[in-house]
């Protein structure tokens, strides 16, 4: 979420954001399995286009479908894909939209997608890819720096990168994308938070397998404006924590030293154990409270983003129509887990029919 102070109140300024990866599972698609995943592909797009998906990019592992069927899934989305450096191997033309702008919370943003050659050369080279090796992934600086400066021209007050990138190439991003706030990593598969080059830039990364939504709302004061100082509250939340999670294992060590130290038959080898990793643990405790010290206070009077990740669990109640939706396409196209119970209970039935067999031939 994006919301200036005037909005902050009912939240009517937000984006939603995929950074990739989401199409395909792993980095190639087996041949008997294609027909499913361009179903699955295509299921995915028509559901973020009812959920009014803001813009995408694609992951490496998305690149196994082959330059013919991204292309088709760019034709049936409703809102931008956006892969500024996926170029045709050959000419060097641009295959996808590069980058995107739009107004929310009255916030003129700009989306800029990237991906780094690296991360793709294990799907693009390898031989679970679907179609022809027409695809090239170019220099994602460059092409990040010629999305920028067509947005800044636009008018764009603030940036947000979607990266399925290394931490370098997006450290280098940061460092040259002056107004960048925001880079969305889909490639690194943990949650993370951290400040990115030089710049006044945040990198959040969120966890694999759907388990957790990552919720980030970024506060814009109206007096400083998008490019004002922005502080990650993250930061604070994280070493508090941090120190008191340290200072319960040292209370966990204490008690157990003097459990030990009241039984004689303790070994004195798991007495040294504890105490040794009692000193470790004050040595961290020092370390991280004078990190927490050297961040000082909160300061309330700058812009801020927060993230926290919603665990999606039973608890979360489903969209009913969405879940019958998900219901009927798995009656045509299985979902590997269903696959593999179905294959499991078959070899099962077939042994014991095996089995049978061979008990009524003895008898004869």
């Amino acid at each position: 979420m994006i919301a200036t102070e005037k909005a902050a109140q009912n939240w009517d300024g937000y984006l939603v954001l995929d950074a990739g990866d989401a199409f395909v599972p792993m980095s190639f698609v087996r041949q008997a399995e294609q027909g499913q995943a361009i179903a699955t592909a295509e299921f995915i797009v028509d559901r973020f286009n009812d959920e009014g998906l803001t813009a995408m990019t694609f992951g490496d592992r998305d690149l196994a479908l082959g330059r013919d069927v991204l292309t088709s899934l760019k034709s049936r989305a409703r809102f931008p894909i956006l892969a500024s450096n996926l170029v045709d191997k050959e000419t060097g033309g641009a295959l996808f939209d590069s980058h995107a702008m739009v107004e929310v919370a009255g916030v003129k943003v700009g989306i800029i997608g990237a991906l780094s050659p690296s991360i793709a050369e294990r799907t693009l080279k390898g031989n679970g890819r679907m179609g022809p090796d027409t695809i090239k992934v170019s220099d994602p600086l460059a092409a990040t720096k010629s999305s920028y400066a067509a947005l800044e021209a636009a008018g764009a007050e603030l940036f947000v990168l979607l990266g399925h990138l290394t931490h370098k190439d997006a450290e280098e991003i940061a460092t040259a994308l002056p107004k960048l706030r925001l880079s969305l990593g889909g490639h690194s598969m943990v949650h993370r938070t951290q400040t990115l080059g030089y710049a006044n830039a945040y990198e959040l990364a969120c966890t694999q397998k759907g388990k957790h939504l990552t919720v980030s709302t970024m506060n814009i004061w109206d007096e400083l404006g998008p490019l004002g100082r922005l502080e990650n509250r993250n930061k604070y939340a994280s070493l508090d924590e941090t120190v008191a999670q340290i200072q319960r294992r040292i209370d966990s060590f204490n008690k157990r030293i003097e459990t030990l130290k009241g039984d004689k038959k303790a070994k004195k080898k798991s007495l040294r154990t504890l105490e040794r990793n009692l000193v470790a643990s004050k040595s961290e405790l020092r370390l991280k409270a004078l990190e927490r010290e050297d961040l000082g206070e909160v300061i309330y009077g700058a812009n801020f983003i927060e993230t926290k990740l919603v665990p999606l669990g039973p608890k979360i109640k489903g969209d009913p129509a969405l879940e019958a939706m998900v219901a009927e396409f798995r009656k045509v196209y299985p979902s590997a887990e269903t696959k593999k119970k179905a294959e499991a209970a078959k070899r099962k039935a077939a042994k014991a029919k095996k089995k049978k067999k061979k008990k009524s031939t003895k008898k004869k």
